[in-house]
C-alpha cells in the first residue's frame, strides 16, 4: 500500500506540477483502504495503519497524525496514537500518562519522548508476541521518526541508544 500511495503521489506531483495537500493524502489513503474491503472481509490483508505528515496549509506548519480501521474510516489523532497487534496495552498506557503523568506525551523533550517510546515497545512486547521488542543490550532498536512543523527527523539506533541511557 505504501508504494501504491508513493507512486500516486508522486504521479500528482508530476502531472500538476504541485503536491498534494495532507488532507488529500489522508483521503487517498482512506480510499485505498476501502479498495480493499473484499480482502479485509476475507481476513487477508487487514491493515490499520497510522499516517503522519506535517500540514502545510496552515500557518504556522503543524504535524498532523491520523489513524484509520480497517474499513477505511480515518481519525485525527489529537496528542498520539498506537496501531498494531500490541496498540491496546500501549494505548492504555499513554492513555494514563496523558491524563496523569507528568510530562504528558505532547510536552516531552526528545530524549523523554524517545525512551518513553522504547520503553513502550518493550512493555507490549512482554505482553504481545507479535510485537517486534527493544533489546538495548542486543543493540535492537525501534524505527522512531520525529514529526515536526520543519519536517521529519529519523531517530538512528545509535542515537536511541544514546538516549535511553540514563
Amino acid at each position: 500500500m505504501a508504494r501504491v500511495l508513493e507512486t500516486s503521489f508522486e504521479y500528482y506531483r508530476r502531472s500538476q506540477l504541485q503536491s498534494l495537500s495532507l488532507p488529500a493524502k489522508v483521503r487517498a489513503l482512506a480510499r485505498l483502504l476501502r479498495e480493499n474491503l473484499p480482502m479485509t472481509m476475507q481476513g487477508v490483508g487487514v491493515v490499520m495503519p497510522l499516517f503522519a505528515g506535517v500540514d502545510l496549509t496552515v500557518s504556522p506548519p503543524e504535524p498532523q497524525i491520523y489513524f484509520y480501521d480497517p474499513l477505511g474510516a480515518q481519525f485525527h489523532a489529537v496528542g498520539y496514537a498506537a496501531s498494531g497487534s500490541g496498540a491496546g496495552t500501549i494505548r492504555s498506557i499513554l492513555s494514563f500518562q496523558d491524563r496523569y503523568g507528568q510530562p504528558r506525551p505532547t510536552r516531552m523533550n526528545l530524549k523523554q519522548a524517545v525512551q518513553f517510546a522504547l520503553r513502550l515497545l518493550m512493555i507490549a512486547s512482554e505482553f504481545d508476541s507479535a510485537t517486534g521488542g527493544v533489546n538495548p543490550d542486543a543493540q535492537t532498536f525501534a524505527t522512531i521518526k520525529v514529526l515536526r512543523g520543519s519536517g521529519v527527523e529519523n531517530i538512528t539506533a545509535e542515537r536511541q541508544g544514546e538516549l535511553l541511557k540514563p
